[in-house]
């Protein structure tokens, strides 16, 4: 098989690996808005389902494929459901960027421990906190950073699916 052949069979590869992720991004948060429910915050804040397909590509994707997915995605989601809504839009895209870069980093120098989704959400979280607290709230006061942090709390459920998830995609690796 020559080059060229190799290039375009990888290019195709990458995206249909990119389109999969795309579509698991956009289907889990429809899906998971179905469900009936009557919380403080929607559902998703809780369950995290636009984190799971980025933790997966992690392992297929490339950096390229990964970051316009995870860009498409939740503007994809707002057209079709309005969530998430347009002033959280950018925090969540914000959030997903930095989560699925360090997950991909993690994944490709083959350091996958037990708890790095948790890890990594919580960094892209508190990394998105600071300008979304500033765009906000126009101030750094230590009440509204209390309730970001708080905030996180909700997403206790959706960290455990990451877990879960991230640990079958470690039994698998082994």
């Amino acid at each position: 098989m020559t080059l060229a052949k190799l290039d375009r069979k990888h290019f195709l590869v990458q995206a249909f690996y990119t389109v999969l992720t795309l579509v698991g991004m956009v289907l889990l948060p429809i899906i998971v808005h179905l469900i009936p429910f009557s919380g403080a915050q929607p559902l998703g804040a809780y369950l995290l389902p636009m984190f799971i397909a980025p933790l997966v590509a992690a392992l297929y994707v490339s950096p390229v494929g990964l970051i316009f997915a995870v860009i498409l995605a939740p503007i994809i989601n707002n057209t079709l459901t309005g969530m998430p809504q347009i002033p959280m839009l950018y925090f969540v895209t914000s959030e997903l960027i930095v989560f699925s870069m360090i997950v991909f980093w993690i994944v490709q120098k083959r350091k996958m421990f037990l708890g790095f989704s948790a890890l990594a959400f919580l960094v892209a979280k508190l990394a998105v906190m600071v300008p979304k607290v500033l765009v906000l709230s126009g101030s750094l006061a230590l009440p509204v950073i209390g309730q970001n942090l708080a905030g996180l709390a909700i997403s206790i459920p959706g960290i455990l699916i990451l877990f879960a998830v991230e640990r079958l995609l470690l039994h698998r690796q082994q």
